[in-house]
This record gives structure tokens, sequence and C-alpha cells, in this order.
């Protein structure tokens, strides 16, 4: 994979970056986001990744 995008949706706005994982390795989690709307997005991404590594 080179790269990858997740964008989330809501009330408020539209095609929000939530995930990003760059061509250099980077993965990023919501950079316009405060440390309590990380957090789902981060325990969500550590549950995908433990469920593809079984």
């Amino acid at each position: 994979m080179k790269e990858c995008y997740f964008f989330l949706n809501s009330y408020r706005f539209t095609q929000r970056e939530a995930i990003s994982v760059n061509q250099a390795g980077f993965i990023g989690f919501a950079g316009w986001a405060d440390a309590g709307n990380k957090s789902p997005l981060m325990s969500a991404f550590v549950e995908c990744v433990d469920t593809i590594a079984r």
C-alpha cells in the first residue's frame, strides 16, 4: 500500500481526515481534533490492526 486516507462526516463537516497513512509510513490521527476526540479513532485503529494481525 502506498498511502491510505480515512475520512468522516458529521453534521458540522464532510470529508474531514480521520486517519492517514502516507508513503513515508507516517500514520496521522485527526490532526484537527483534541485528545478526547482522537481517542475513539485510535482505539478503532488498534483494534483493526490487531484483528488483521491474527
